[in-house]
């Protein structure tokens, strides 16, 4: 149940258009109650709204799936003069679910309103949010103030992404991709390549609207932070970034999530009829990802340096633990950001990553050991052997702190 105009005159013929002009305005796709019939068995549609009079009229009816009578039981009667108080809204009962849906359908009425905010999210987000009221069997639920209850803080963004992230793609592609012409480098007589000018590059806009939420609105199992593609203020389709940003939840009390909703133009002229799927290429898709994640890491920057911080201070007990690894310490911050994962934050795992990164250094001393051997030019030989040096050194030191550790348990033991 809405709070819109309801269905009046031009809002009623457009429903009863598949396609319509006045659905192509905002997005619509004509196919969406079709949805309604293929889930359940019976939609009956009861709306008030005010005439051209300013009068309040109430229209009913039940939508069915049946080409030569798709609209049946329909009424319509006036309720009272201009200043009439009713309220203005539309409301959809859908019944008897079919049994192929009922089994995947949330049970509880306050699940199934977290579905159904965060699939309208960019219209509850917005302003002037419509208001939408979810009865599910004896529970009436207000979506509007469960996603007040939930969201914590929210902050616009926006990114572009230029031609030149679609390497592979051809002038006609990019030129399809971008709706202009896209100059590519070209030889010249003497075989120089030449280069495309600053204005030649064309660009693509899209919005990124970061949202904080409690954790009660994370996706489950799958996932607890989102971001979701946008088109025709629909979410279309999304995906967890637990593993990429190395959160699960966090805060203070730890209670919560990430979501990120991606939309633009590109988006809108993309979706399909049925608004659950976008007409990209792989390579379309990933570039988008990629460019919103680091968006979303750095909103979510000081909730990652935290992660961060915690990896390093695992990677030092361990290192105390096992002195072997003594050398990573003067490198501590350029391992822990190029070595680690967000997402690998067990002991285990780091000891592992740890045992790789001493078993490469020591290859590397070996490629630099060979330089040596067929180095000519003094000066670059003494920087390959202070080099060299150094290396041997920092791991000789780990070697004998380790062996002094384990002869002290050994002593210890005996004693």
């Amino acid at each position: 149940m809405d709070n819109g105009v309801g269905l009046n005159k031009a809002n009623f013929e457009s429903f009863r258009t598949s396609d319509s002009e006045q659905k192509s305005l905002v997005g619509g796709k004509g196919v969406g109650r079709l949805s309604w019939l293929k889930t359940f068995d019976h939609a009956q549609v009861n709306s008030t709204y005010e005439n051209e009079t300013g009068e309040i009229e109430e229209v009913s009816f039940e939508f069915r799936l049946d080409t030569e009578e798709p609209i049946s039981q329909l009424a319509t009667k006036k309720l009272s003069g201009p200043n009439h108080k009713a309220e203005i809204g539309t409301a959809v009962i859908l019944s008897d679910m079919s049994r192929a849906y009922f089994h995947f359908f949330p049970k509880k009425a306050n699940t199934a309103a977290q579905h159904l905010v965060r699939h309208f999210l960019p219209y509850i987000a917005s302003p002037s949010p419509p208001k939408f009221t979810l009865i599910f069997e004896r529970e009436q639920l207000q979506l509007h103030e469960i996603y007040d209850s939930a969201k914590k803080e929210e902050q616009q963004g926006k990114f572009t992404i230029s031609s030149e992230a679609f390497t592979s793609f051809s002038d006609f592609d990019l030129a399809e991709l971008f709706g202009a012409d896209i100059t590519s480098s070209e030889t010249t007589k003497d075989g120089e390549e030449t280069q495309d000018s600053p204005e030649s590059k064309q660009v693509i806009d899209f919005k990124l609207h970061h949202m904080l939420f409690d954790k009660s609105m994370g996706g489950g199992a799958s996932g607890s932070n989102w971001l979701f593609f946008i088109a025709n203020k629909r979410v279309v389709d999304g995906y967890p970034i637990d593993k990429q940003i190395g959160l699960r939840s966090f805060g203070d009390d730890n209670d919560t999530i990430y979501i990120g909703l991606i939309s633009g133009d590109f988006l809108d002229e993309r979706v399909s009829q049925e608004r659950t799927s976008l007409a990209w290429s792989n390579e379309e898709a990933e570039v988008i990802k990629r460019e919103a994640l680091n968006m979303a890491k750095e909103y979510l920057a000081p909730y990652i340096r935290k992660v961060r911080d915690s990896q390093k201070e695992l990677v030092c007990k361990l290192i105390d633990e096992n002195p072997q690894f003594l050398s990573v310490k003067s490198t501590l911050d350029d391992f822990v950001n190029t070595k680690l994962a967000l997402n690998v934050q067990d002991a285990e795992t780091i000891y592992i990553e740890l045992s790789r990164h001493k078993r490469r250094q020591r290859k590397q001393r070996e490629k630099v050991l060979q330089k040596i051997n067929s180095e000519e030019n003094d000066e670059q030989l003494r920087v390959l052997i202070g080099e060299y040096t150094k290396e041997v050194n920092d791991d000789a030191r780990g070697l004998l702190a380790d062996y002094v550790v384990k002869r002290r348990s050994i002593i210890d033991l005996l004693s």
